[in-house]
C-alpha cells in the first residue's frame, strides 16, 4: 500500500532525521492536496516529487509565494518587493479570496517577476528556460498550479538529478535482489528457530512417555535373602 497521510509521511522522514521540520512536510503535501484536503491520502510518488521541489527550492518558492500575493493585490511587477530570507519568508499576508485563488494571475507577468527573481538572487531555483516553458503553455495560473507543474515537469526532475523518472521510481533491480536475499535469510532463520524449538519438546515427550510406562509396571516384592526360623 503506497497511500499515506501527510502525518505518516512525516513520520517516515523523522526516521531519517528525528527533528525534520513539520512545516516542510506540510508544504509538500499542499502541492499534492491543496489546503482543503490536508488529511487525505497521497500516493508515494506524488508526495515524493512534490517533496523534492519543496526541499530543493524552498527559499525560491517562499519568494514566489510573496510575488504571487503581490500580483493578486494589483501591484505593478516592476515594484514587487522580493522578500529576504530573514524576514520575507515569515511575512504575514492577507487571506486570498476564493475568486482570486481560482482565477490566479497572468502567466506572462508572473514569468517576468520570476525571471527577475532568478537574476537577483543566488539561491537554488529551477532553470529559467523550463519555468518559461511551463508558463508559456497557459494564460493564467494559480500559485499551487505552478507548484504542481514544477513537480510534474520531466525536465526539472532531470535538472535536479535526485530521482529517476516517475515510471522507474519503484524499479530498482539491485534493491530487488537485496530485498530477496533478506527475505530468504529471514525465512531460513525462522525455519532454524522452529527446528530448535521442536527438538527439546520431542525429547521431553519421549522421556515423559517412558516414565509413565515405568509407573504402570507393577513393582515386584523385595526378595528376602535370609529366612530365620525358630528352633524346636
Amino acid at each position: 500500500i503506497d497511500l499515506l497521510t501527510m502525518r505518516e509521511y512525516h513520520c517516515l522522514l523523522q526516521l531519517l532525521c528525528p527533528d525534520f521540520p513539520l512545516e516542510l512536510t506540510q508544504k509538500a503535501a499542499r502541492i499534492v492536496l491543496m489546503d482543503d484536503a490536508m488529511d487525505c491520502l497521497m500516493s508515494f510518488s506524488d508526495f515524493l516529487f512534490a517533496f523534492q521541489i519543496q526541499f530543493y527550492y524552498s527559499e525560491f518558492l517562499d519568494s514566489v509565494a510573496a510575488i504571487y500575493q503581490d500580483l493578486l493585490s494589483g501591484k505593478n511587477p516592476n515594484t514587487v518587493i522580493v522578500p529576504t530570507s530573514s524576514s520575507g519568508q515569515h511575512r504575514q499576508r492577507p487571506a486570498l479570496g476564493e475568486a482570486s485563488m481560482l482565477e490566479g494571475v497572468e502567466a506572462s507577468l508572473f514569468y517576468q517577476c520570476l525571471e527577475n527573481l532568478c537574476d537577483r538572487h543566488k539561491y537554488s531555483c529551477p532553470p529559467p528556460a523550463l519555468v518559461k516553458e511551463i508558463l508559456s503553455n497557459v494564460q493564467r495560473l494559480t500559485f499551487y498550479g505552478f507548484l504542481v507543474a514544477l513537480s510534474k515537469h520531466h525536465g526539472i526532475n532531470q535538472a535536479l538529478g535526485a530521482l529517476p523518472d516517475k515510471g522507474d521510481l519503484m524499479h530498482d533491480p539491485a534493491m530487488d535482489e537485496e530485498l530477496e536475499r533478506l527475505v530468504v535469510r529471514s525465512r531460513l532463520h525462522r525455519t532454524a528457530q522452529q527446528h530448535r524449538g521442536e527438538e527439546p519438546g520431542a525429547f521431553a515427550f519421549q522421556r515423559r512417555d517412558k516414565l509413565e510406562a515405568l509407573e504402570r509396571v507393577p513393582s515386584a516384592p523385595t526378595p528376602n535373602q535370609y529366612r530365620w526360623e525358630p528352633r524346636e
